[in-house]
């Protein structure tokens, strides 16, 4: 059980540090290129370079983002975790009257 609350610490920070690396892939060409002052040709190197491979690491980072949380969310202990965690995902127990389940049948 020691074992858990460490785990959920590293997820926390490796959460933390890929939305900064996310932000920074994203951002950093902003400010490499600033108009109005001269660039060099390293720097225009890097712009392209992060701006041909930041929709692929945003991405990557969203989906191990969203694993991360999962992850963390359903091992929460808080009241309000585990009553949205059981409103998302039955609906039909707490909407017995929904017709939702059956439009695909049409």
């Amino acid at each position: 059980m020691s074992n858990k609350p460490a785990s959920r610490r590293i997820a926390w920070l490796a959460l933390i540090i890929i939305v900064l690396f996310a932000v920074a892939i994203v951002a950093a060409p902003v400010w490499i290129i600033q108009p109005f002052r001269a660039q060099t040709e390293r720097g225009v190197a890097v712009f392209y370079l992060m701006r041909s491979w930041s929709p692929y690491v945003t991405l990557a980072a969203l989906i191990v983002s969203f694993i991360l949380v999962g992850w963390i969310w359903s091992g929460s202990r808080r009241w309000f975790a585990k009553a949205l965690d059981d409103y998302w995902f039955d609906w039909k127990t707490y909407n017995p009257n929904t017709t939702i389940y059956q439009l695909g049948n049409r």
